[in-house]
């Protein structure tokens, strides 16, 4: 049986047709991916500038030494419960229901945080917003992580690839 020109022709354009949404889904596939350690590294940056902000300007009050209202915001899990009022200061997702956004934003001097100091700049406001809304993340402090056990033995650890690397010139000179 052959097959004339114009029907082999027809046949590949009509397996390319069968195969463009699978090549369509791929490309997307490979997109996503790509764009993946962006998104976690910009969660990241994220994440350190707010609570770099929520250091340098709250924790003075909120949190350590001096807990004004029992509020601590070193820890995501006091910032989270909140202090005297019963209000958490940070609900994740819900900047509109946190407490800290009412308090950086309100007009009122004898509320607005932080207090005896310059109101935040507005650019500092949407920082908090944009990392309440995103979810709030926040990693502890790598001295209050407990130390986890890397399944290597001492030797394995200690141990160097080139064992002359090491060696300075005087212990070289000493050997000769």
């Amino acid at each position: 049986m052959s097959v004339s020109p114009e029907q082999q022709l027809e046949m590949h354009f009509s397996f390319v047709s069968a195969l463009r949404p699978l090549l369509a889904l791929s490309l997307t596939v490979v997109a996503l991916s790509a764009a993946q350690p962006s998104l976690v590294s910009s969660r990241l940056a994220l994440m350190n500038k707010s609570v770099r902000l929520l250091n340098t300007q709250c924790v003075k009050c909120l949190g350590g030494v001096k807990e004004t209202g029992g509020m601590n915001l070193l820890f995501r899990d006091s910032a989270l419960k909140g202090g005297k009022s019963g209000l958490p200061a940070i609900v994740p997702g819900k900047p509109d229901e946190s407490e800290l956004m009412k308090r950086v934003t309100t007009a009122d001097e004898d509320d607005r945080m932080p207090k005896k100091a310059a109101a935040l700049r507005p650019d500092q406001i949407a920082l908090f917003k944009r990392w309440i809304a995103e979810g709030a993340h926040w990693e502890e402090h790598w001295a209050y992580v407990p130390p986890k056990k890397s399944g290597r033995t001492m030797d394995e650890i200690v141990s160097v690839a080139n064992g002359r690397w090491c060696e300075t010139r005087i212990m070289l000179w000493r050997d000769r």
